[in-house]
């Protein structure tokens, strides 16, 4: 079968933090879109890939910080 995207171990779940928030816009918009698995690495976040790139599509959607929705 495919292989997880990521061990798991020690990723957070849960709602995004403001703070997660900024790393992961300021990441992309530094740095453009590149492979999602390798996102949450290179921007520091305790996320995998899949989190990031939904957290990412659902604030450039305009849903902004509403918390009462997903991620």
């Amino acid at each position: 079968g495919r292989q997880p995207c990521c061990d798991k171990v020690g990723l957070k779940k849960g709602p995004w933090t403001a703070e997660e928030d900024k790393k992961l816009i300021n990441f992309i918009l530094n740095n453009g879109q590149c492979c999602w698995r390798v996102v949450p690495k290179l921007a520091r976040l305790l996320r995998c890939g899949k989190s990031c790139r939904k957290c990412y599509q659902w604030r450039m959607a305009g849903h902004g910080g509403d918390a009462k929705k997903p991620p």
